[in-house]
């Protein structure tokens, strides 16, 4: 990051590939597949654009995060809601499904599988967005509660009882399917 800062456009190019794939499945949960390039597209035009107002002293996984939460919401905004995408990551990469490992693969293990994805992606899609979001960022993004409540300019505790009540609500939803 102090390279970029320094005007290293390699440093920059490097920093926006390590974060290219989160920032893309982050954009994804919140607009769907069909929008998450624009979201990620606009998240780096304003990371480059802004690169000079980052505080060194902050994360800037946390900083970029933030910038990409903002890009969706004014997405959001422009456009009517759409509902959680299928949990994939860019064309080239593995879908969530297939990024499972599967050291024994009978076809009633793999349908299974295949039926509780889409039970799962079933309810997420229930869920409030702002809950969907802190499970998204928690579980699939790997983000701290502190990170996340960093990214989303939102209270830690927050943060922490918007994923609890979207782990109990999910819980219910999962068990009456």
């Amino acid at each position: 990051m102090q390279a970029s800062l320094s005007g290293d456009e390699k440093s920059l190019e490097i920093l926006f590939k390590r974060y290219f794939r989160p920032i893309y499945g982050y954009a994804a949960s919140l607009v769907g597949r069909q929008d998450a390039d624009d979201v990620v597209q606009e998240t780096f035009v304003r990371a480059w654009r802004h690169l000079s107002t980052f505080d060194v002293k902050r994360v800037f996984k946390t900083w970029l995060y933030r910038i990409a939460h903002n890009a969706a919401i004014d997405l959001l905004k422009k456009k009517r809601p759409t509902a959680f995408s299928e949990l994939d990551r860019p064309d080239e990469a593995m879908s969530f499904e297939e990024s499972i490992e599967d050291e024994t693969d009978p076809i009633t293990e793999l349908l299974d599988r295949k039926e509780a994805a889409a039970h799962l992606r079933k309810a997420l899609d229930a869920l409030p967005v702002k809950q969907r979001e802190a499970l998204t960022l928690h579980y699939l993004d790997e983000l701290t509660f502190a990170e996340i409540g960093e990214a989303l300019g939102e209270p830690i505790d927050t943060v922490k009882s918007r994923a609890r009540r979207a782990l109990m609500t999910l819980k219910k939803l999962l068990e009456s399917a």
